[in-house]
This record gives C-alpha cells, sequence and structure tokens, in this order.
C-alpha cells in the first residue's frame, strides 16, 4: 500500500493473516464397516472459538445433506461419506472424507408352526430374514436328522407325522461371520 499527502509518503508492506488451525475427524482410518443394530459415530475435537457443522453425501458431493451443527459427533446411520465443517475466525477448514458402510442387520424369522394340509395357507416350513443364504435342518424327537436344505425354499413336511420337531439355521451375519439359531416347530396336517 502506498500512501501519499503532500509532502509525505508513506509505504507499507502487505502482511498476511492467517489462522493455522486444523481438524480431524475420529476415528483415524477406514472405510469403516458396521451393522444397522451398532451405534457408530465419528468425532472431532472441535478447536476453541469454532463452529461445526457435519455433512453427509452417498455418492455425489454435490448432493451433500447437513447433518447437525455444534455436536462434536454424529451417528453414522447409512451407508456414504461424512465430513465435518469448521468455521473459525472468518477461516473454514474442512475434513476429509470418512466413507462408513452400514449393512444391514442379520435379523432371521422362523416361524413355529405350519401346516402342509393340501391347503394354500402355510404349507412350507421357511426361514426369512434379510441374509444372502439360510441353511434348515431339522430332527424329528428321537434325534435323526430328516431334512437339510436351504431355508429361503423350506421343508414341506414330507411324509412326517404331525408332532414337534426341531430345528437349527445357519446363516451369515452382519459382517458375514457363521449364525447359528435353533428351536422348534410344530406340524400340524
Amino acid at each position: 500500500v502506498k500512501v501519499k499527502h503532500a509532502t509525505c509518503e508513506s509505504v507499507s508492506s502487505p502482511i498476511s493473516i492467517t489462522d493455522t488451525f486444523s481438524a480431524m475427524v475420529m476415528p483415524s482410518g477406514g472405510p469403516f464397516e458396521v451393522c444397522a443394530h451398532e451405534e457408530f459415530y465419528l468425532y472431532l475435537q472441535l478447536p476453541t472459538g469454532g463452529n461445526l457443522t457435519w455433512f453427509y453425501y452417498e455418492n455425489d458431493k454435490a448432493l451433500t445433506e447437513v447433518l447437525n451443527q455444534q455436536s462434536s459427533e454424529v451417528h453414522t446411520f447409512k451407508t456414504g461419506y461424512y465430513y465435518a465443517q469448521v468455521n473459525k475466525n472468518a477461516c473454514v477448514f474442512e475434513t476429509d472424507p470418512k466413507h462408513v458402510v452400514v449393512y444391514p442387520s442379520d435379523s432371521v424369522f422362523v416361524p413355529n408352526i405350519f401346516t402342509p394340509n393340501g391347503d394354500i395357507y402355510n404349507p412350507v416350513f421357511q426361514a426369512s430374514g434379510a441374509v444372502a443364504e439360510i441353511s434348515l435342518q431339522i430332527i424329528n424327537r428321537y434325534g435323526k436328522t430328516i431334512f437339510i436344505g436351504d431355508g429361503y425354499k423350506g421343508w414341506d413336511g414330507g411324509d412326517a407325522a404331525s408332532g414337534i420337531y426341531f430345528w437349527t439355521v445357519q446363516y451369515p451375519g452382519c459382517r458375514n461371520e457363521p449364525k447359528t439359531k435353533r428351536g422348534t416347530v410344530h406340524l400340524f396336517r
């Protein structure tokens, strides 16, 4: 800047004002894989005097959603990218996005009764759920395995008599770990 007034001349050098702050979303690393029934939070240590806003986008950053403001943590409830923006003293800092993959819960439903009696109601004993595959094993009251097959296709009862049968289903959990459930089913003819 140069200022001239009558016989005086003043020269000053340009100055640069910077606020050196940074913020990092924790935990570090990623991508993070979580199951829908688990609570997973990202958090950020907010610099003193800063304002914080969390953002989310699925694939395209142009379609970003504002999640919340002034909270040092955010609950990751769906698959996508999460990042924070910190405003402090007219400076803006944006964190690197954290990729979070939220897998559906591995719930499996197995009924306790079925009626393979020739009508259209409940003719097959079958499991259902939000998992890729379910294997089904049926055991009679004498401990003999009488059926092994696909839990989604189920068991039609074959020539088994009315009564109580034991079942075991095996399926991959949320993180592809093996899961097993056991129970009983009433077969009514």
